[in-house]
């Protein structure tokens, strides 16, 4: 990889942290982006991209909950030279309907560089970093999905998967998808923390 570095959006987010860790694990020189870091960079802010951008070989690319991503920074990126994007997208997007993620692969996938896209399960970090946090604290979890069970994946296997495919030949131009070990419901999960937590 030498010493052109990786470049890492939303480095400061639950994902983006453990792929930069990983990467910087792996002796690779990372550049963390986000709207508060060093190199900043925001969506919603055209100025941050190009110095984000510049000099950066390859790029994990994830945007947050609502934020598409737009096809000018994908061009943009192609243009200045990132040679590979690795893009964090979910399980069943077509299912869901989830169109902004739909459009996002097409867009990494259309952009003239090499890419692969990581297809994941509902992390297990939602629990305890994310969304339901607050309810497990409170000690009632209520979703509206039934008995539906999810493979939850703990983010830092997905980190370190992201920052293999990043460094490793042989996975340009593929969609991985990543779940966990075992197919659990919600209340299943709940019970497994449960009787983690003893709460």
């Amino acid at each position: 990889m030498g010493t052109t570095p990786i470049l890492v959006l939303g480095a400061t987010g639950s994902a983006g942290r453990r792929v930069a860790a990983h990467l910087r694990s792996l002796g690779v020189p990372v550049r963390p982006a986000s709207r508060h870091g060093s190199t900043r960079f925001d969506w919603h802010d055209r100025g941050t991209w190009e110095p984000a951008l510049r000099g950066a070989g390859r790029m994990f690319l994830m945007a947050p909950d609502g934020i598409p991503v737009d096809p000018d920074f994908a061009d943009l990126a192609a243009d200045l030279g990132v040679g590979q994007v690795v893009l964090l997208s979910s399980r069943a997007i077509e299912t869901m309907g989830d169109q902004r993620l739909i459009e996002a692969e097409d867009t990494v996938k259309k952009c003239g560089v090499a890419w692969t896209v990581l297809r994941v399960d509902w992390f297990d970090q939602n629990f305890d970093e994310g969304p339901f946090r607050g309810a497990v604290l409170a000690g009632e979890l209520a979703v509206p999905v039934g008995d539906c069970r999810q493979g939850f994946v703990d983010l830092d296997d997905v980190g370190a998967v992201a920052a293999r495919v990043l460094t490793e030949d042989g996975h340009t131009d593929r969609t991985y998808e990543l779940t966990g070990p075992q197919a659990l419901s919600f209340a299943e999960a709940c019970t497994v923390i449960e009787d983690v937590t003893r709460r």
